[in-house]
């Protein structure tokens, strides 16, 4: 199992101590499987070189499409790590529930579950989108965003199974309170939305990521949110598999008003 994912689309090593080893395949998620919903292939990052993938069906009776050539991805060396990358990638494969399988080196990986769905159907749920000016590069790895160029080449999307709701508004107010009147120094209003869903760790472990980013924007129903503030508050379903996600965001919709003449 990935201790820290930083990509949408996860690889596993497989091993003869863990030949099984995605997310679906634990015991504590009872075969089911996330729908991580995409067009084609998700955006993801691998630290090594890849030749080619396999697009293996999850299904019983679905289509196999072996031997994608890579050139699809992209290459960038950080701290002596090379890393493959490829944002999302529409390609003409069939609608149906996947995984990807490649080797690096002489080690063989599978990818996570995903559901190629067509284009049209998206539009029933909320996309996020997140990246950064400049490479992440964290203890535990690194996450590229641009090219050898400096020119952004990577973009997370995501695609939620969510609505948003009917904001909340916030009122803030600091002052004092003089001969039994108070006075108003500084009001501040904000607007603020909420979505809920359920997501597996792995995509827990992504999404963490977006308060920290230097671009996000929300899609939902055609309609675009560009949030300054991101809070996403997991809290795990008894079964241990999914959690309960509820996330909120502010956009620019602040007013704020400094001082206030009271006549006493």
């Amino acid at each position: 199992m990935i201790l820290n994912n930083l990509s949408i689309l996860p690889f596993y090593k497989v091993t003869a101590e863990n030949p099984t080893p995605r997310d679906c395949e634990r015991w504590w998620a009872y075969g089911n499987v996330w729908p991580l919903v995409t067009p084609g292939l998700p955006p993801m990052q691998i630290p090594g070189y890849v030749n080619s993938f396999d697009l293996m069906s999850w299904e019983p009776n679905g289509r196999d499409y072996p031997f994608i050539g890579a050139t699809f991805l992209q290459s960038k060396t950080i701290g002596g790590q090379n890393y493959d990358f490829s944002s999302e990638y529409v390609g003409p494969w069939a609608e149906g529930r996947y995984y990807l399988a490649t080797r690096i080196g002489g080690d063989y990986y599978v990818s996570d579950v995903f559901t190629i769905v067509p284009s049209f159907a998206l539009a029933e749920y909320l996309k996020i989108e997140w990246w950064d000016d400049e490479d992440l590069v964290l203890d535990s790895g690194a996450i590229v965003y641009t090219n050898s160029a400096g020119v952004n080449a990577y973009k997370n999307t995501l695609y939620l199974p969510a609505d948003i709701a009917k904001p909340e508004y916030i009122f803030e107010e600091e002052g004092e309170t003089r001969d039994g009147y108070f006075f108003p120094i500084k009001q501040i209003s904000e607007k603020r939305y909420h979505f809920r869903f359920l997501a597996p760790e792995y995509i827990l472990d992504v999404m963490r990521l977006i308060r920290m980013s230097d671009h996000i924007v929300i899609t939902y129903k055609g309609q675009e949110f560009y949030p300054d503030t991101f809070l996403m508050t997991p809290t795990w379903e008894g079964d241990g598999q999914l959690a309960n996600v509820e996330c909120e965001f502010d956009t620019d919709t602040v007013a704020k008003k400094i001082g206030r003449l009271i006549n006493v």
